[in-house]
């Protein structure tokens, strides 16, 4: 993990303000247990150990500043996660020195290792399980859309015509009063002129 440019703002600013430490609290718990798995097989396991003591002093040199410009509580918080790290490495490795010998030893510590680093890298994927949620009812929401839209034309279409139809209606009724009308006329001016004639 690259946090130089973290920590170059935590210092120009000479606050840790928003950031989480939680990161580096558990990168420093994850090269920790790595450490101890390679030192437990001194002969292949120089490069892990190499590797991974180079992580543990990099994570607590970060730890380190992050708690240097953290504030009161943050510190009180943080410094407990950092009790909590070491308090779970010195059980896990009495528990394997205690409870286990010989390669039973390397497989324990190494699936704890594997399964350790899998669910920190997995974490933020859980983020993700919203997102996932969200695309399918989004997805739904557009097949319903796609579905139905022309149906709301129809409808629309449908509602055209009814209301076309009673305006044919009034037009018509009306073309009917106007002829009843001129009818009347008509015999009234018959009449009169027949009256008159």
């Amino acid at each position: 993990m690259n946090f130089r440019g973290t920590f170059r703002e935590i210092v120009k600013k000479k606050s840790s303000e928003n950031y989480k430490g939680v990161p580096y609290v558990t990168t420093l718990l994850s090269t920790s247990l790595w450490t101890f798995y390679g030192a437990l097989d001194p002969d292949d396991g120089v490069l892990i150990v190499t590797v991974n003591a180079v992580g543990v002093v990099s994570q607590a040199a970060y730890l380190v500043l992050f708690l240097f410009y953290a504030s009161k509580e943050r510190k009180v918080k943080y410094l407990g996660l950092v009790l909590l790290d070491l308090l779970f490495l010195g059980v896990v490795i009495a528990t394997t020195l205690a409870a286990f010998h010989g390669n039973a030893r390397r497989t324990f510590i190494g699936v704890l290792c594997a399964t350790f680093t899998i669910a920190m890298y997995a974490a933020p994927l859980s983020a993700t399980v919203p997102n996932a949620v969200g695309i399918v009812l989004g997805s739904l929401q557009l097949i319903v859309y796609v579905v139905y839209k022309n149906k709301s034309s129809s409808s629309e279409l449908i509602d055209r015509m009814a209301d076309g139809e009673k305006l044919a209606n009034k037009a018509k009724s009306a073309t009917e009063t106007q002829d009843v009308e001129q009818g009347i006329n008509d015999i009234s001016w018959r009449n009169g002129k027949g009256l008159e004639g």
